[in-house]
């Protein structure tokens, strides 16, 4: 593997600094798995207010995946400073593209796991879901609005930011990104307002009579806003960068790989939508 990327800007070379492979990836990677180690092993202890080894699992994660994102961040500032531009190593997308691709591949593995625990639920424990059909009858409309409310982030994020930046029009660009993370966390606080509703129904997680449905529900449909809350906190970084004059036609590297995530938490809750709610209902 190629240790370094030489600077190319648009003829103009950047006093010949050469910028080394990243471990920040690897860092946030490991962060992510700690994590999610934690979460598999002491989740149900912290609902039932005990802290357990997963629980300091889970702050460890944390720590180090904000540790790697934050190493990450100053980095692709500094590039920009430099006026670095990565050509990558295949034809019309750039390495940054490319680890978003194989990033997103292994969230796919992630929610096909929890996608089949939640069929392998539904299949062992029938009468569970007659009790949840009653509960998520209930919430059907709110989350189907719910759901528009998120495909429409993902269509102002394409169609006016993304489309913004390779216009040239910062206003456009910073407009559409505002709308987009706009619509992101009314698309959260409306999602933790049905979880508040559930719960007073008595749809929780790992305990009751409804603790096979609630602990799938919760896990698939939390893990799926985790990564929505990441969303919104990247595109607010992308915010905070575009407010600052970074990204134009030629160098908007994080806004088109964010774009792509964006979409994958877009068909991911489709997905949830219509198994996990219509599915039941």
């Amino acid at each position: 593997m190629a240790k370094e990327h030489a600077v190319a800007t648009n003829g103009h070379g950047s006093g010949g600094h050469v910028h080394h492979l990243s471990a920040a990836p690897i860092v946030v990677a490991i962060g992510a798995l700690i994590t999610y180690i934690g979460l598999a092993s002491g989740l149900g202890a912290l609902v039932h207010g005990a802290f357990t080894v997963g629980g300091g699992l889970i702050l460890v994660g944390a720590v180090v995946f904000l540790a790697g994102i934050s190493i990450w961040l100053r980095e692709d500032v500094q590039m920009w400073n430099e006026h670095y531009v990565d050509h990558g190593v295949l034809p019309g997308r750039d390495l940054g593209w490319w680890g978003m691709v194989f990033f997103l591949g292994t969230e796919i593995v992630l929610f096909g796991g929890l996608f089949a625990a939640f069929f392998v639920t539904r299949n062992d424990a029938q009468d569970v879901w007659v009790r949840a059909r009653e509960s998520l009858s209930g919430a059907l409309p709110l989350v189907t609005i719910n759901t528009l409310i998120l495909i429409s982030s993902g269509v102002t994020y394409h169609f006016i930011g993304l489309a913004g930046v390779k216009k040239n029009n910062r206003k456009m660009f910073l407009g559409g990104m505002a709308i987009s993370l706009l619509l992101g966390l009314t698309f959260l606080i409306i999602q933790m307002t049905e979880y508040s509703h559930l719960i007073r129904e008595g749809i929780i997680l790992n305990s009751g009579d409804n603790a096979q449905f609630g602990s799938v529900f919760y896990i698939l449909t939390g893990t799926h806003a985790f990564h929505v809350f990441l969303g919104l906190v990247f595109m607010g970084i992308v915010i905070w960068r575009g407010l600052k004059g970074q990204f134009d036609p030629e160098r908007h590297v994080a806004v088109d790989a964010f774009a792509i995530y964006w979409h994958f938490v877009d068909v991911v809750w489709i997905g949830l939508y219509f198994i996990v709610y219509v599915g039941v209902v």
